[in-house]
C-alpha cells in the first residue's frame, strides 16, 4: 500500500506548534517567578519541599527547551519540507516524556495533601493509582515515539493509550480539587465558628 501524505496545512501544523510553544514559553516564565518569590519568601521550608519545587522546575525547563528545539526544527531546519512533519523530531518525544512527568509528580503532591487533610485512604488509594496509570502510559508514548512512527500511524495504532492517559489525568486533577475543595470548605467552618 502506498504510503498517502495528508493534505499539508500551516494553520493545523505549524501554526499550533508556534502558538503551543509560544504560551508554554509564557507559562515557563510564570513558574520562574513562582519558584523565585517560593525560595525567598519561604527559606526555612523543608529540604523534601525544596527538592522538589526544584525539581519540578528543572522538568520544565526541560520541557520547554524540547518544544522550543522543535519550533526551531520545523520553522528553520526543515523549512519548506512539510512531509518531515509527518515524523516528529526526537525532542518532541522528550517533551512528551518530561510533561507527563510532571503532573503526576505535582498529583503526588496534592494526594499528599488530601491525606493530611481527610486521612481518605481510600481517595488518595483511588488518586494515587490513578496518577501511576498516567505517568506507566506516558511513559510507554514516550517510549513507542522514539521508535519515530509517522504522526498519524501513530495516533491511530496509540489512539486509546493516548486518551487513557489525558483521561486518567482531568480525573485525578477533578477528583483532587472537588475533594481538596471540600475538605478546605469544612476546615473553614470549623475555624469560622471558634
Amino acid at each position: 500500500m502506498p504510503f498517502k501524505i495528508p493534505v499539508f496545512d500551516v494553520n493545523n501544523t505549524i501554526g499550533a506548534l508556534e502558538v503551543g510553544a509560544l504560551v508554554t514559553i509564557f507559562l515557563f516564565g510564570v513558574v520562574t517567578l513562582q519558584v523565585y518569590f517560593y525560595f525567598s519568601r519561604f527559606p526555612d521550608d523543608s529540604w523534601y519541599i525544596k527538592l522538589l519545587v526544584r525539581g519540578i522546575s528543572i522538568l520544565d525547563l526541560g520541557h520547554s527547551i524540547a518544544l522550543c528545539h522543535y519550533l526551531y526544527t520545523v520553522t528553520v531546519t526543515q523549512y519548506g519540507k512539510p512531509s518531515l512533519l509527518l515524523v516528529p523530531a526526537q525532542s518532541v518525544d522528550v517533551a512528551i516524556l518530561l510533561g507527563g512527568l510532571i503532573g503526576p509528580i505535582e498529583q503526588g503532591w496534592f494526594i499528599r495533601r488530601l491525606y493530611v487533610f481527610s486521612g481518605n485512604l481510600f481517595l488518595t488509594t483511588i488518586c494515587t493509582l490513578l496518577s501511576l496509570v498516567r505517568v506507566t502510559g506516558t511513559v510507554a508514548l514516550a517510549a513507542i515515539a522514539l521508535e519515530q512512527p509517522p504522526i498519524n500511524e501513530f495516533t491511530e495504532d496509540w489512539r486509546w493509550l493516548i486518551l487513557l492517559v489525558l483521561i486518567t489525568g482531568a480525573v485525578t486533577d477533578l477528583i483532587l480539587a472537588s475533594t481538596l475543595w471540600y475538605y478546605l470548605m469544612q476546615w473553614k467552618r470549623k475555624a469560622d465558628k471558634k
